[in-house]
């Protein structure tokens, strides 16, 4: 059967933010959905945004990622790190430039095993050597069902009217 989205909460910036949380999360999806759409404020061209899950600052993240530029490729790996990290354009971006980070979180309110994430993200060209996509998979060791996780920009705010929407996934 075919499974659908179902929008939970939208958040949008009325001024700059450093930490955007979403709580209170219902238990009766499969999976989750979050889209970000906006920049950061940071004084370069890209920051990153770093997630937690249920208030969790301990090392219990992993993440590895596969970037590109469509000149350079790369990849990272953090292990027993205190977040999962994405990417987001900034100020030094060319102006009205926005980038779309989207994050799965798999199995979110099961009880019995670890949380994983699948991140996929985008910085436009805006005039600097920052931009590109990026793919993420990350691994929360915490077996507790997810019921808050938290975005915050490294090295900045999220700047004004960005968009933040979290989506269930139902199994139909």
């Amino acid at each position: 059967m075919a499974k659908t989205y179902e929008p939970i909460s939208t958040q949008t910036l009325g001024t700059a933010t450093a930490t955007v949380t979403f709580s209170s999360i219902p238990q009766t999806y499969t999976d989750l959905i979050c889209v970000i759409e906006g920049r950061g404020s940071r004084a370069d061209f890209d920051d990153g945004v770093s997630i937690r899950f249920n208030s969790d600052t301990a090392s219990n993240y992993s993440w590895s990622s596969l970037t590109g530029s469509g000149t350079a490729a790369s990849s990272t790996r953090q292990a027993n790190t205190t977040s999962i990290l994405g990417r987001i354009i900034s100020a030094s971006a060319t102006a009205n430039a926005r980038s779309n980070l989207i994050m799965h979180i798999n199995n979110y309110s099961n009880t019995t095993t670890y949380k994983t994430v699948l991140e996929r993200y985008n910085e436009p060209p805006t005039g600097g050597a920052d931009y590109g996509m990026g793919i993420i998979v990350g691994l929360w060791r915490n077996t507790a069902a997810i019921s808050t996780f938290s975005f915050f920009c490294e090295n900045g705010n999220f700047n004004t009217s960005s968009t933040f929407t979290l989506y269930g996934i139902k199994a139909a």
